[in-house]
C-alpha cells in the first residue's frame, strides 16, 4: 500500500468523522431548540387545584426530544389526582400543531410514599409501600364516624386506587359488622410469621381491611368465637393498635383509611406519632355536644400538626313530603354553641360550620348542587367567620395560621337517610334482620344521594392531600452533620428547600417542650451529639444522645424557633 493511498484514506476517514460530529452537534442543537419550543407551549398550563402553572409547582418534571419524538415527564404528587386527565389533555392540545413532532409520550412519575417517613414504620416495613394515611375522627361516639370511614374507603377504591381500611377502635370495633369478609380467618404472613395479612371485603374485594374485632377471640365477630367485650387498659390498647398498624402486611396501598375511636387520648396520640398521617376527616352532627367535641378533634390534630382535610356534617337534614329540606337540630344547636366551645382553639371553624347549617335552614340553600360540597368560607363569607371568631374574643386565640387554612376546608353535608324509603313499615321491619341492613350505602345504593356525597368527599380528600403536598412537606428531614457538629432540619417544597441548623450542644441544653435553656450538668452537655432519631409523625422527633439519654421529644416548631434564635444571635 503506497503512502499516498494511506494519506488519502486517512483524510477521508477524518473527513467522515468531522461530518458525523457536525451532524451530531446539529442534532443536539435542534433537539435543544425543539425542547425549548415544547417548554414554551406547555409550561404555563394552569393546575386547576392551585391556580398555578404546572412548571412553577413542580408537576412538569422534564421534557426530552429524541428523533423528533416528544417525551413529557409529570409528577402529580398523590395517587388519584382528579385533574390529571385534564392537564394531560391540555398538554396534548397545546402540542397537536407541532409540525416537526413524530409523536408524544406523557410519562407520569410514581408518587412518593408519605406514610413511611417515620423510622418506626420503616423498621417494621409493613408501611413501606403505603402512600398516605387518612384518619377519620369525631371525638364523639354515635355520629356515624365508622360508616363515613367505610364509605370513604369504598369510594376511594372505586376511583381505581389501592385502599386499605383499619378499624382502630379497640373497645368498640365496627368493621366486622359493616363489611363482611371474603374469609373471616386472619392468616399469618408466609414471609414473616410475626405479621398477619389483612382481610378482603366480600362486597369490595379490592379493599384490604383489618379490625381488632377480627382477631379478638371475645369480640363476637365472625370467626372470632366469642361475644364478650374487649376489657383492656389504655397501655394494652395502645400496644394492640401498634400491632394492627405495624404488624399487618398491607402491601402496596395508595391510601390507608383509619377509623379512629372517639376521644383525644392514647390511641389518637399513638397513631399520630407512630406514622405520618397525611390528614384527618372530621365527622360531626348538628347537635351542640357533637360540634363541641368535633372542635376538640380539630384542635388535637392541629397540635399534632395533622391537617384537617374535610368536615362531614352527618344526619344534618331530611327531605319532607313537600320536597323541602328540614334541619331538626339547627335551632337547638345554635343557642349555646359559641359559649360551650370557648375553650377550644378551633371554635371559629366549628362555629362557622354551625352558621353554615343555620343559613341552610333559614334560606333553604342548596349546598353546591347534587354533591353538597362547599367550603366554610364560601357558605358564610369572611364577615360571618369573623363574627364567629369575635364570639370568643378575650378567651382564646382563634386567628392563626391553622384557622386561615381551615377556612377553605371542604364541608360535606349528609342527610338523615332511610334506605328504600318507599317501602311500607312492615317490609322495613322484616328487612332489618338481613345482612344488607348494615352494609355501607355506597355498596347497597351506589346511585343514591349519600353515595354521591361520599364520592365527592373522596375526591376532595385526594385534592386536599395534594394541596398540602404542593405547598410544603410538613415533616422535615432530620440528620446530624458530624463535620459541622449541628442538627439539620430540611423542609422541601416543590420549588425550594429550607435548611435550619442547630449546634448539638446548644440543643442538648434546651428544654424540648419550650426551647428555653435549662440547667444540666456539664458532663451531659460537653461533647454531646445525636446518635439516632425517631420521627413522631408530623409532631416532632425523639433524639437519642451520645450519653444514652433518649426521653426527650422535640416538636418541629420548637426546633425551628431555636435555630432562628441561634441565627439572630449571630447576626447581632
Amino acid at each position: 500500500m503506497s503512502f499516498g493511498f494511506v494519506l488519502r484514506y486517512s483524510q477521508a476517514r477524518i473527513g467522515a468523522q468531522a461530518v458525523a460530529y457536525r451532524s451530531l452537534r446539529s442534532i443536539s442543537s435542534a433537539s435543544a431548540k425543539f425542547e425549548e419550543e415544547v417548554t414554551t407551549r406547555i409550561k404555563d398550563i394552569t393546575d386547576p387545584a392551585t391556580d398555578k402553572s404546572i412548571a412553577s409547582i413542580g408537576i412538569l418534571q422534564g421534557i426530552k426530544v429524541k428523533d423528533n419524538a416528544i417525551r413529557v415527564a409529570l409528577d402529580f404528587f398523590v395517587p388519584g389526582y382528579p385533574y390529571q386527565k385534564q392537564i394531560e389533555t391540555a398538554i396534548r392540545k397545546n402540542l397537536e400543531d407541532v409540525t416537526w413532532s413524530k409523536g408524544l409520550t406523557i410519562q407520569v412519575e410514581e408518587p412518593k410514599k408519605f406514610a413511611n417517613l417515620n423510622t418506626v414504620a420503616i423498621s417494621q416495613t409493613t408501611l413501606t409501600n403505603v402512600g398516605h394515611i387518612i384518619g377519620v375522627s369525631s371525638c364523639k361516639g354515635g355520629v356515624g364516624k365508622s360508616t363515613v370511614a367505610a364509605n370513604l374507603a369504598i369510594s376511594l377504591s372505586r376511583m381505581g386506587l389501592r385502599v386499605g381500611l383499619l378499624d382502630a377502635d379497640v373497645y368498640g370495633p365496627s368493621l366486622p359488622i359493616l363489611l363482611p369478609e371474603l374469609s373471616p380467618v386472619v392468616q399469618r404472613s408466609p414471609t414473616n410469621p410475626k405479621n398477619v395479612l389483612p382481610l378482603r371485603a366480600a362486597h369490595c374485594p379490592d379493599l384490604k381491611m383489618l379490625s381488632f374485632g377480627h382477631v379478638n377471640p371475645k369480640s363476637g365477630a365472625p370467626g372470632s368465637g366469642g361475644k364478650a367485650a374487649a376489657v383492656v387498659r389504655g397501655p394494652i390498647a395502645t400496644r394492640i393498635l401498634n400491632q394492627l398498624l405495624l404488624a399487618t402486611e398491607w402491601g402496596d396501598l395508595d391510601y390507608l383509611v383509619v377509623d379512629m375511636p372517639p376521644g383525644t387520648g392514647d390511641i389518637q396520640l399513638t397513631l399520630s406519632q407512630s406514622a405520618c398521617i397525611s390528614g384527618a376527616v372530621i365527622v360531626t352532627t348538628p347537635h351542640t355536644l357533637s360540634l363541641v367535641d368535633a372542635a376538640k378533634g380539630v384542635a388535637m390534630f392541629e397540635e399534632l400538626k395533622v391537617p384537617t382535610l374535610a368536615v362531614v356534617e352527618n344526619m344534618s337534614y331530611f327531605v319532607g313530603d313537600d320536597g323541602k329540606r328540614y334541619f331538626p337540630l339547627a335551632e337547638e344547636a345554635g343557642k349555646t354553641f359559641s359559649e360551650a366551645a370557648v375553650f377550644c382553639k378551633a371554635i371559629a371553624v366549628a362555629a362557622a360550620v354551625r352558621l353554615c347549617q343555620q343559613q341552610q335552614q333559614d334560606h333553604r340553600v342548596d349546598v353546591a348542587g347534587p354533591t353538597h360540597r362547599t367550603s366554610i368560607r364560601t357558605l358564610v363569607g369572611t364577615a360571618a367567620i369573623g363574627t364567629a371568631a369575635a364570639a370568643t374574643a378575650g378567651k382564646v386565640e382563634v386567628v392563626n395560621e391553622s384557622f386561615q387554612r381551615l377556612q377553605d376546608c371542604p364541608l360535606h353535608v349528609l342527610p338523615i337517610y332511610t334506605r328504600d324509603s318507599d317501602r311500607d313499615e312492615a317490609s322495613q321491619s322484616q328487612s332489618t334482620a338481613t345482612s344488607d341492613s348494615t352494609l355501607p350505602i355506597c355498596i347497597t345504593e351506589p346511585e343514591s344521594e349519600p353515595a354521591a356525597v361520599y364520592s365527592a368527599l373522596a375526591r376532595d380528600v385526594v385534592l386536599e392531600v395534594y394541596k398540602n403536598q404542593v405547598s410544603a412537606l410538613l415533616v422535615p428531614s432530620v440528620s446530624y452533620s458530624k463535620h459541622r457538629g449541628v442538627l439539620l432540619l430540611r423542609y422541601f417544597t416543590a420549588s425550594q428547600a429550607v435548611e435550619y441548623a442547630i449546634p448539638a450542644q446548644e440543643l442538648r441544653m434546651r428544654d424540648p417542650m419550650t426551647g428555653k435553656t435549662r440547667s444540666l450538668p456539664s458532663s451531659a452537655v460537653e461533647d454531646a451529639y445525636p446518635t439516632a432519631f425517631d420521627l413522631k409523625g408530623h409532631y416532632g422527633v425523639s433524639i437519642v444522645w451520645s450519653d444514652g439519654h433518649f426521653a426527650d421529644i422535640y416538636p418541629y416548631d420548637v426546633l425551628r424557633d431555636i435555630a432562628l434564635e441561634v441565627v439572630q444571635r449571630k447576626v447581632n
